[in-house]
């Protein structure tokens, strides 16, 4: 399956396409046999909702070099991305109020899972990660800060 999100006019979309993820072809075919959708296939739900979170995800960690898609050479390169990114910023899906991180059998799923989310050496990935932990302690302490005032007044 492809898709496309465009942001705003100037920018450039987000492109994906899972339709060679072989997880997508045995859920897809759960989900025809059933003729309906993720509320009666619950794979189905499941795997959308992995393949979107692995999609955003993929725009701040990058692929590493030579390739855009998760592939059995990076898949487990992708999920250290993944899970330190998730790590820093917290879980990118949940249900039920449960946070749910990427587990590497889940990135293995997403084998063949292609975004045009670009390259990152790990380099700038790592310092990308430690700027994002910076703003979110920089966010903490602002936090505290208003608090602390608000009990002041």
């Amino acid at each position: 399956m492809q898709s496309r999100i465009n942001f705003e006019e100037n920018e450039m979309s987000l492109d994906w396409d899972s339709s060679s993820c072989a997880e997508y072809q045995r859920v897809k075919a759960l989900k025809d046999a059933a003729e309906g959708d993720e509320t009666t296939c619950p794979e189905w739900h499941e795997f959308v909702s992995l393949r979107e979170s692995a999609v955003w995800t993929s725009l701040f960690t990058g692929f590493p070099k030579g390739t855009w898609s998760i592939t059995e050479e990076n898949w487990h390169e992708m999920f250290r991305r993944f899970n330190l990114y998730e790590r820093v910023r917290g879980a990118t899906r949940g249900q039920r109020g449960v946070p749910l991180y990427f587990t590497p059998a889940e990135v293995r799923k997403l084998i063949g899972l292609r975004t045009n989310a670009g390259n990152k050496t790990d380099a700038k990935f790592h310092s990308d990660l430690i700027a994002l932990h910076r703003r979110n302690t920089d966010r903490m302490f602002y936090r505290q800060d208003v608090l602390e005032q608000s009990q002041q007044e």
